[in-house]
């Protein structure tokens, strides 16, 4: 028997550790670059990224980057779209393969005449094929305009969701653009969603059976700085943009306050996989408010009145900056996995992986945070589930403000970022995770050792409070190189030891009592 147990877990080690893990911070020359959207290469284990570069000299011009990296993050080709007159910025995360095996993602441009939405249409080895342009709907009156929900491909051409801000309303206020267009991108329907509210279309909109999902959010921030409702908004659209259905989450705005569907996950049989927030205000001053996030993940009912389950994945930390990207369904359908960015507070700024049952029970939940300066802001923008069973995640690095001694230039890179199907950046996380309590009360692990880049750092403790523990990574004489901290029970590091002499150094973690825990780091080059 113990030899069958021990080739079983062999075949399981084997199999979980032959995933690839890693992260890199990329920013091709420029000095700002951003990862907004990633899609898998049709058969083929490497990655196509999109996102936008940003010139360092007057004017300024931001460029469109579409690049290939393979399965382990190694660059093989890229593109840039550059103008002398013109600012190409694709912060869609709907980067898609069409029906000509044209690759399509959204953004915005601006030229000496406006700015507008645009849509890039790329061909499989990155060059131009077309652009496209969609302009305010009183344009030139007011030209604000944002591809916010994407564009989605539909039977008959596309359905394209956008933010617009709206002067001639009173108030003023934000408001939803749909758009329908044939397969050569002409316009053949526009709808302009004028309310008095201040009514914004996320990053949320799903096709299914040939229905049209949009997370929105709605709000009175328009009306007052104070006393603010806020309540999730889902419409159902056909592909023509016929409205189907809508609601609003809660029902009774004064109920309690509900944050945008940031990511959305729709089910064969209409049920919705909500990624959102639940909020509070807090009071600035008498006489306004701010309101401020913490991350949940619902799921509604076909008929999209009765809230099934609702599973909160937050730090803790109340924030205006928390927020979802993605959410997708496992490949092996065993639950529903999120991403995003969440604040870890006073750590600054991470990205947030999770993974949920279908009936809602929390899995496991990763959070990684880029060891470079005080208030550092690192985001996740997209995820998607790679053929190894991991996941692979995009988004930017950058510190609190342009002038961190701490944070040298580049300030701005695009991230990538691979873990394993249990979220493990630090390959064995998971096993750390599931460890008794009693049996250790804090743990160490570091991955790769020796290392030459980045050191990967997981921490895991027994969950007792918010106990503050204290990282640093010393050499063998004592002086101290990086020091970190974290009152969270579990946290992924990421440890730049580039700059580091070769050699034996240790990697310290205190906690609240006195209690010591020591791992040996090997630095080589």
């Amino acid at each position: 028997m113990k030899l069958v147990l021990l080739i079983l877990f062999s075949i399981f080690w084997l199999e979980t550790y032959s995933q690839i893990t890693f992260n890199e911070r990329y920013v091709f020359g420029y000095p700002l670059a951003i990862f907004r959207s990633i899609e898998l290469l049709p058969d083929s284990e490497n990655y196509l990224i999109s996102g936008l570069v940003v010139d360092s000299v007057t004017p300024y011009r931001t460029g469109a980057i579409l690049t290939i990296f393979t399965e382990d993050g190694s660059v093989i080709s890229g593109e840039t779209l550059v103008s002398e007159n013109q600012h190409f910025e694709n912060w869609g995360t709907d980067l898609f393969l069409n029906e000509n095996n044209h690759w399509i993602v959204t953004g915005y441009g601006v030229d000496t005449t406006a700015q507008y939405g645009q849509i890039l249409v790329f061909n499989q080895q990155g060059d131009t094929v077309s652009t496209k342009r969609i302009y305010h709907p009183y344009y030139p009156a007011e030209q604000f305009i944002r591809f916010s929900g994407g564009l989605i491909p539909t039977a008959s051409g596309y359905f394209g969701v956008m933010n617009v801000f709206n002067p001639f309303t009173s108030p003023k206020s934000n408001d939803g653009y749909i758009i329908v267009l044939n397969e050569q991108f002409e316009t053949e329907n526009s709808i302009l969603l004028e309310t008095p509210m201040r009514d914004e279309i996320q990053l949320s909109a799903f096709g299914r059976n040939e229905k049209i999902y949009i997370g929105a959010w709605r709000s009175n921030q328009n009306l007052t700085n104070q006393n603010y409702t806020s309540q999730l908004y889902i419409q159902v659209r056909d592909t023509a943009g016929q409205l189907l259905d809508w609601r609003l989450y809660p029902s009774n705005e004064n109920d309690f306050l509900m944050g945008p569907a940031d990511a959305m996950f729709v089910e064969e049989d209409g049920s919705v996989v909500v990624a959102t927030r639940v909020g509070m205000e807090e009071p600035v001053n008498p006489v306004s408010g701010l309101l401020k996030w913490k991350l949940v993940l619902l799921k509604f009912d076909s008929s999209l009145d009765n809230v099934l389950w609702e599973t909160s994945l937050s730090s803790g930390i109340w924030h205006q900056s928390s927020t979802f990207s993605k959410v997708i369904k496992s490949e092996d359908a065993s639950g529903y996995v999120v991403a995003g960015t969440d604040v870890f507070v006073p750590d600054g700024i991470g990205g947030v992986l999770a993974k949920v049952s279908l009936q809602g029970d929390s899995l496991w939940l990763r959070r990684f945070q880029f060891v470079t300066s005080t208030g550092h802001r690192h985001a996740i923008y997209d995820m998607e589930q790679t053929p190894d069973g991991g996941y692979v995640m995009v988004g930017e690095a950058r510190p609190y403000n342009a002038l961190d001694p701490d944070f040298p230039p580049p300030i701005q890179q695009g991230w990538i970022i691979k873990v394993d199907e249990f979220g493990c950046l630090v390959p064995g996380c998971q096993t750390v995770s599931t460890k008794e309590a009693i049996q250790l009360e804090a743990q160490l692990t570091v991955y790769p050792n020796p290392v030459s880049d980045h050191l990967n750092v997981f921490f895991h403790r027994e969950q007792r409070g918010n106990d503050l523990w204290q990282f640093r990574l010393i050499d063998a004489m004592g002086q101290t190189h990086s020091n970190f901290q974290t009152r969270l029970p579990e946290m992924t590091f990421i440890v730049d030891v580039q700059p580091l002499a070769s050699g034996i150094y240790f990697l310290e973690a205190v906690g609240p009592d006195g209690q010591q825990v020591v791992e040996e780091v090997v630095v080589g080059k």
